[in-house]
């Protein structure tokens, strides 16, 4: 009888840790695997298809990416044409869960809109995805973020509703920090001459950034990091450089991000190179961009100090 009572436990038990075994979750890349980790907490185990400082405007599907798709209950990917590669990685694992796309209620910014400083745009996301392609670089956006917050808890919920409360506890938290991280920055970029608020990075990646404190940005590379920058694209924004007296230039991180025409353009105009901006991935960890909310002020803060150089 002993035994019999002992062997129930143990299968009790049993039961008990199969059926509080963390879900798995699939993120397509850093930004969106540090959303969905802050609102979850332990309640999701999560992989990430792209690693932080990587790049996935040039992504390939690995094998091993179907196996983890195959075990996967949700997958979060951004949308608007960034993982272009993902239907079919999903079709061929077998993936049968909610595919949720964290972008799906941002109005977005289209190329006929999109600035080339009056060049003709020739961005290959464009030629694949047709004229009215969404820029898909949307959480650059502080307030962008925020909705992509509320789009992850409502399918983590769904998933998970014995956690609602406390998932939306964690969302609130969040947003908090992002709101008030918008109002600072608003405030301190309105202070600013509007036409000093041009800046230089390597690709269009910051539209949407630009959109919410007034700023230019001027790159010699399109929205996607596929397309090289031509010789003409350099000598356009070279001439901008020299014509506007623009200051503030940037980088992109190393090693996904070729730092050399920025660093010739920098050159030919003689200028120091500001720093470093992050867009399209985090740093690794630990340091000030290694999650979402510290990328966002490590950028802003750049850009801030960067344009009060442009109105000396």
């Amino acid at each position: 009888m002993f035994r019999a009572t002992f062997l129930t436990l143990a299968l009790s038990l049993s039961s008990t840790f199969a059926t509080t075994k963390p879900l798995q979750a699939v993120c397509s890349f850093s930004v969106l695997t540090d959303m969905v980790q802050t609102i979850a907490g332990n309640d999701l185990t999560i992989h990430t298809l792209i690693d932080r400082n990587s790049d996935p405007h040039t992504y390939q599907g690995k094998p091993s990416d179907l196996k983890v798709l195959h075990a996967a209950d949700i997958v979060f990917i951004n949308g608007m044409g960034l993982e272009g590669w993902m239907t079919r990685l999903i079709e061929n694992s077998g993936f049968k869960g909610p595919l949720v796309t964290c972008a799906k209620n941002v109005k977005p910014i289209t190329f006929p809109n999109h600035d080339h400083g009056g060049a003709p745009c020739t961005c290959k996301h464009l030629t694949q995805t047709g004229k009215n392609a969404p820029d898909p670089h949307t959480w650059n956006s502080v307030l962008h973020g925020i909705t992509y917050l509320d789009v992850i808890t409502d399918a983590l919920v769904a998933l998970l509703p014995d956690q609602k409360a406390q998932l939306h506890s964690r969302r609130d938290a969040y947003k908090a920090k992002l709101m008030a991280l918008h109002t600072e920055m608003t405030k301190k970029f309105n202070e600013l001459p509007q036409d000093k608020k041009k800046v230089i990075t390597g690709h269009d990646a910051f539209t949407y950034l630009g959109a919410d404190y007034g700023i230019q940005f001027i790159a010699p590379q399109g929205v996607s990091t596929e397309t090289e920058p031509t010789a003409k694209d350099v000598a356009r924004v070279i001439c901008q450089i020299r014509e506007q007296k623009i200051k503030a230039i940037f980088l992109e991180p190393e090693p996904f991000k070729d730092p050399r025409i920025i660093k010739n353009i920098a050159k030919e105009v003689g200028l120091k190179v500001m720093g470093t901006l992050y867009a399209d991935s985090l740093a690794v960890s630990p340091g000030p961009a290694s999650t979402y909310e510290g990328m966002m002020r490590h950028n802003l803060e750049s850009l801030l100090a960067a344009i009060k150089e442009n109105t000396k």
